[in-house]
C-alpha cells in the first residue's frame, strides 16, 4: 500500500481502472457500439489523469512502494494510445 498522497490517489485510480474494464466489458457483450463509445469517451478523459497520478505517485513514493503508480502510468499511456488507435486508426470508407 503507498504511503504518500500521491501513491494513494493513484490507488485509487487504479481501482477506478478497474470498475471502467468491468463496465466496459459488460457493456461489449450487451451492445459492441455503445462498449466502443464508452472507450473513447472514458480513455480521453481519464487517461491523461491516469497519467498525471501515476507520474506523481512515481515521484513521491519509496523506491519499494512505486509498483502501483508505476502501474497505473503504463495504463495511462495504453489508454491514451488506445483512444488515438480507434479515433484516428480505423479507415471508414474508401
Amino acid at each position: 500500500m503507498p504511503s504518500t498522497i500521491a501513491g494513494r490517489i493513484a490507488f485509487a485510480m487504479f481501482i477506478i481502472f478497474i470498475i471502467q474494464i468491468i463496465t466496459v466489458i459488460t457493456l461489449i457483450f450487451t451492445s459492441p457500439l455503445l462498449g466502443i463509445v464508452v472507450i473513447l469517451i472514458s480513455s480521453i478523459l481519464v487517461g491523461p489523469i491516469f497519467l498525471v497520478t501515476g507520474t506523481l505517485g512515481a515521484v513521491f513514493e519509496d523506491e519499494s512502494k512505486k509498483v502501483i503508480p508505476l502501474i497505473v502510468l503504463v495504463l495511462g499511456a495504453i489508454e491514451l494510445a488506445m483512444f488515438l488507435f480507434v479515433a484516428f486508426g480505423f479507415e471508414f470508407g474508401g
